[in-house]
């Protein structure tokens, strides 16, 4: 199963959002248990924005499993004549930008699911989409294991040559999702979560 995701998601697992951190990075951890994880252009720009560079950007995104996916032409042309219905009529607010159609109609037309807590926008602009808002999924029981990697709106003294580290002294880890803890400044860790029953 391929999973888009939206914005708001991943920066509630990179910025460790008190509310929604731990619900987004358990959905995240389903989505990817499920397949893949996918992130369009508009998302992986607007994710990028937080960060110093280009590798920290991907180091990042490679650590949550999620895969760069531009949006296609179909879908773009899509995302325009949705956006355009909308300044005529009341299915959206006007304030959305086109970039908000885009990532709906790259979930759509790309990938079988959209993570959002974003849902009533796309439940009801997308009305075929199926939106998987991370607030009501089910937890797992984490324990956690440190891996430093600095984020530019989120700067410290961290390396991210602490990444690779891990990873070889933790071999069975390798393929566990990444999220945030504050301790010292920020730094991500990695969250091995249990089986959900």
């Amino acid at each position: 199963m391929r999973t888009a995701v939206d914005t708001s998601v991943l920066l509630d697992v990179l910025a460790d959002d008190e509310a929604h951190g731990d619900a987004s990075a358990d959905a995240l951890h389903a989505a990817f248990q499920a397949g893949k994880i996918l992130a369009c252009d508009v998302v992986w720009a607007e994710v990028a924005a937080h960060f110093a560079t280009q590798a920290e950007l991907e180091a990042a995104l490679g650590r949550l499993h999620v895969i760069f996916d531009a949006v296609s032409h179909d879908a773009a042309g899509h995302a325009g004549r949705l956006w355009r219905k909308s300044r005529k009529g009341s299915r959206a607010p006007r304030e959305r930008v086109v970039a908000d159609f885009l990532v709906g109609a790259h979930a759509l037309s790309q990938a079988e699911a959209l993570l959002t807590r974003d849902r009533g926008f796309y439940r009801r602009c997308f009305q075929r989409l199926k939106v998987i808002d991370p607030s009501r999924a089910g937890r797992g029981s984490p324990f956690e294991l440190s891996l430093q990697l600095p984020l530019r709106s989120l700067a410290g003294p961290h390396s991210v040559r602490a990444a690779s580290a891990l990873r070889s002294q933790c071999p069975e880890h390798r393929g566990m999702i990444a999220r945030p803890r504050r301790a010292h400044g920020y730094a991500l860790v990695i969250a091995a979560r249990s089986a959900r029953a």
